[in-house]
């Protein structure tokens, strides 16, 4: 009972103090801001990605991160150079996430795409549209997951 007791006043207290969050912003007019609200992550995903948002809401928790994503054209046939090619559109796309306000974190939800055009390019690109924001892509996310676990070597079989 004291388990079930605790989740429903965290929950309740959560709710009630986003909520209130959310209504004191707003009256002010903008005071409080996404800090006062959630963490704001900005995702791009490509144009015929119709997996990464719906699997991305099954492991993030629902209080407390906002997604915000918005697509990046991609040619119908995938090669290398139409990886590449996605570069010259990455700025943009990263600008379309709330071009009038702040994001907590940039992710590029493509990982053959960050393969093609390179992690520290994706970072350069991104912020160009969004200086000092943090920027991530699955291939750096993997390095990092990996390094921080102490994983010198993996085996991949296909």
């Amino acid at each position: 009972m004291k388990k079930l007791f605790g989740e429903f006043l965290g929950s309740f207290a959560i709710v009630f103090a986003g909520t209130g969050a959310i209504v004191v912003d707003h009256a002010s007019g903008g005071a409080i801001g996404h800090a006062g609200i959630a963490l704001t992550f900005g995702l791009i995903v490509l144009a015929t990605d119709t997996v990464i948002e719906p699997e991305l809401y099954t492991f993030l928790p629902r209080d407390g991160i906002a997604v915000y994503s918005s697509r990046i054209p991609m040619a119908p046939t995938v090669s290398v150079q139409s990886l590449k090619d996605m570069e010259r559109n990455l700025s943009r796309v990263a600008n379309e996430i709330l071009p009038d306000d702040h994001v907590d974190v940039m992710a590029f939800g493509c990982t053959s795409g960050s393969m093609a055009i390179g992690p520290d390019n994706v970072v350069r690109e991104v912020q160009k549209a969004k200086p000092g924001i943090p920027v991530t892509n699955p291939v750096s996310a993997s390095l990092k997951g990996l390094k921080l676990l102490g994983i010198k070597r993996i085996a991949l079989l296909t």
